[in-house]
C-alpha cells in the first residue's frame, strides 16, 4: 500500500504455508499462487493486450511466461531456511545450558510463562512435507502499526456507473493467462483476494463485496458477505521462526533494526538506517547507526514517526529482558538456533 509499506518478507516456506501475505489475508493454494504471480507480471513490467471478441470470453494477449513462473514455485520449494553457523560469526558463544534455558523461556515451561511458541508454532523446518500454520493476531492485540492490516480490510472501489474499467481489464487478463492452465480455470480469483465483483439480477452497478471474515485462518476468503470496515477485522500473521536471525529488520513493516531492539522495546531507535550487509551477531541484525555508513555509502533513512512506519508494539515481556539480562541472552541463544 502506498501509504503504509510493508518489509519485504522472508521467502523460505512459503509454498508451505496455509495463508500468506503479512497480514494472512490470501489464502495459499496452488491456484491462487499462479494467479497472484501473474498479475505481479502484469502489474510490473509485463504487457496484455485485449483483442476482439465476445464481451463475456475476451481474448487477450500476454507477455507472461506460465512455464517460468511453474518453474520459480517449484524452485521455492527447494529453499529452507539457513541455519546459524557460530564458526561464522565473532559471538558471546552460547552456551548449551542458555540454549536450553531459552527454549524453554519460548515455550512457556518457566514461571514467567511467556509462551511465545504459542503464536509462533515450530516446524519441523527438515520435514519435506511440512505445512505452515498461520495464527492471525489482531492489531489491537499485538500494539503494532494498523494502517497496513486496516487499509487492506477497508479498502473499495469507488461506486460510478460502470464496474471499475482498469479493475476489471486486469482481472479478465489474468483469468484469461492462466487459463492456458486448464486446472486454473474458473478457480483463480478464489484465494487471492477478499475483494471480488459480485453480479445478481437488478444488482446496482460497482458494488464491491468485501468478506467480514477476512483474514481468518478458517475463512473462505470469497464468501458472500455484508461490508465491514471494522478494524477489529485487521490482523497480521505470526509464523514460525525457522532462520528468523536471518530476517532483520523486524516487524511487518521493518521498524525494529534487530532482535535485541524486539525484545527490549524500550530501546527501539526512532531513526535508524538501513542498507548494510555487515552483521551484527550480538543485536541479531544488520548495522544500523548513522555513524555505521562512512560518506558515500549508499543507506536509507527509516523514520518510525511517520505513518505507517511505526515501531510500537510486540510488548508482550514488557521491560522484562531490559532488567533480566540473563534471561535475554538465553532467549537470544535460542532464536538464533531456529
Amino acid at each position: 500500500m502506498a501509504d503504509a509499506p510493508v518489509s519485504y518478507p522472508f521467502i523460505w516456506e512459503a509454498p508451505h504455508h496455509d495463508y500468506i501475505q503479512w497480514n494472512g489475508k490470501v489464502r495459499n493454494d496452488p491456484t491462487g499462487a499462479l494467479g497472484r504471480n501473474v498479475g505481479e507480471v502484469l502489474g510490473v513490467f509485463g504487457r496484455f493486450t485485449i483483442m476482439p471478441g465476445s464481451n463475456a470470453e475476451p481474448r487477450i494477449r500476454s507477455t507472461v511466461r506460465i512455464p517460468n513462473l511453474g518453474k520459480l514455485e517449484t524452485l521455492l520449494r527447494t529453499l529452507w531456511s539457513p541455519q546459524w553457523t557460530p564458526e561464522k560469526f565473532i559471538t558471546t558463544n552460547d552456551t548449551v545450558e542458555e540454549v536450553a534455558y531459552g527454549k524453554k523461556l519460548f515455550h512457556g515451561e518457566t514461571p514467567e510463562k511467556f509462551l511465545c511458541s504459542s503464536c509462533h508454532v515450530p516446524i519441523t523446518r527438515e520435514a519435506p512435507s511440512r505445512r505452515v500454520r498461520s495464527n492471525a493476531i489482531p492489531v489491537e492485540v499485538m500494539g503494532v502499526d494498523s494502517t497496513a492490516a486496516v487499509g487492506f480490510c477497508t479498502r473499495a472501489f469507488e461506486n460510478t456507473s460502470e464496474p471499475c474499467p482498469s479493475a476489471k481489464a486486469l482481472t479478465d487478463a489474468v483469468v484469461s493467462v492462466v487459463r492456458t492452465d486448464a486446472a486454473a480455470a474458473g478457480h483463480i480469483i478464489r484465494g487471492t483476494t477478499c475483494w471480488r465483483w459480485r453480479t445478481r439480477p437488478n444488482q446496482k452497478p460497482a458494488d464491491a463485496v468485501h468478506d467480514e471474515t477476512c483474514g481468518a485462518a478458517d475463512s473462505d476468503s470469497t464468501s458472500d458477505s455484508k461490508m465491514s470496515a471494522e478494524p477489529k477485522t485487521a490482523s497480521y500473521k505470526a509464523r514460525a521462526l525457522n532462520g528468523i536471525w536471518a530476517t532483520a529488520p523486524y516487524l511487518h513493516n521493518g521498524s525494529v533494526p534487530t532482535l535485541a531492539h524486539l525484545l527490549r522495546p524500550n530501546t527501539r531507535p526512532d531513526v535508524f538506517f538501513t542498507g548494510s550487509r555487515e552483521f551484527l551477531p550480538d543485536e541479531i541484525g544488520f548495522k544500523y547507526r548513522a555513524e555505521d555508513y562512512p560518506a558515500g555509502v549508499p543507506k536509507s533513512k527509516f523514520d518510525t514517526s511517520r505513518t505507517g512506519n511505526l515501531n510500537d508494539g510486540h510488548t508482550y515481556f514488557g521491560n522484562y529482558f531490559e532488567t533480566h539480562d540473563a534471561e535475554f541472552r538465553a532467549l537470544m541463544a535460542y532464536l538464533r538456533t531456529l
